[in-house]
């Protein structure tokens, strides 16, 4: 009998603990009551002994611990889809370099070979990746100002400028235009159509070449209107 009664208060205790820690309904001193006691009262109990390795699963962290675990997240993040731009990048110059138009002495023909997986490409960036766009943006400037670029790698980075304005720059274009010293051909036409696309200011050497061009292909795609107050190309050259 004795057993039983001692067994009886056990079970007692440790279901109305479990409903004054967890339910927050401790009275002082605390007193095992309520439906789980069987709507009695049993007996008094001292107050509970602190459980501190509890306390970590329920207790918000400092805003000390949170920010730099912010800032990394964020970090990898942006180190996420800059790997994704340099990969997508990487697979178009391969695309063009394998192409079995690779060999052709048309750069317009080279170039053309890739607008249909190019477009496709955008589509998708646009739909599902646009935070990926800037650092794009990135690497082609870079291809185009510090590693250089083929005429037919041009014509290709022309489409994809064409059909996602926002990874053109006023730096990739007059990278381009400098080193070929002013040259009216199919290249610089569909290079002057993306920058049309890209709605960016006209860079010194569109200007220059505005100046002296002699192809009205040429001529005709250096027409603007004045950007933000600035000059317009038929009145620099005047």
């Amino acid at each position: 009998m004795k057993t039983t009664l001692i067994a009886a208060i056990s079970l007692s205790v440790g279901l109305c603990t479990g409903f004054f820690v967890f339910g927050n309904a401790r009275s002082d001193p605390p007193v095992l009551a309520g439906p789980a006691c069987g709507g009695a009262v049993i007996a008094s109990i001292p107050e509970p002994a602190p459980m501190p390795r509890m306390l970590p699963m329920f207790t918000r962290p400092s805003l000390q611990t949170e920010e730099p675990i912010a800032d990394a997240r964020e970090d990898n993040t942006l180190e996420a889809h800059g790997e994704h731009a340099r990969h997508l990048f990487g697979l178009l110059t391969e695309r063009l370099r394998s192409s079995p138009m690779g060999d052709h002495p048309n750069p317009e023909v080279v170039g053309r070979s890739q607008a249909e997986f190019i477009q496709g490409m955008a589509h998708a960036l646009k739909s599902a990746s646009p935070e990926t766009l800037p650092h794009l943006a990135r690497e082609l400037e870079n291809k185009l100002c510090e590693q250089g670029a083929t005429d037919a790698e041009i014509m290709m980075y022309s489409y994809l400028q064409m059909d996602l304005p926002e990874t053109a720059s006023s730096r990739g274009f007059e990278c381009v235009l400098a080193k070929r010293g002013g040259r009216e051909d199919v290249v610089t036409w569909t290079l002057l159509d993306a920058w049309q696309s890209s709605g960016l200011d006209p860079t010194p050497s569109m200007l220059a070449l505005g100046s002296h061009a002699k192809d009205a292909r040429t001529t005709e795609r250096l027409v603007v209107s004045p950007p933000q107050g600035l000059p317009g190309m038929e009145q620099v050259e005047q």
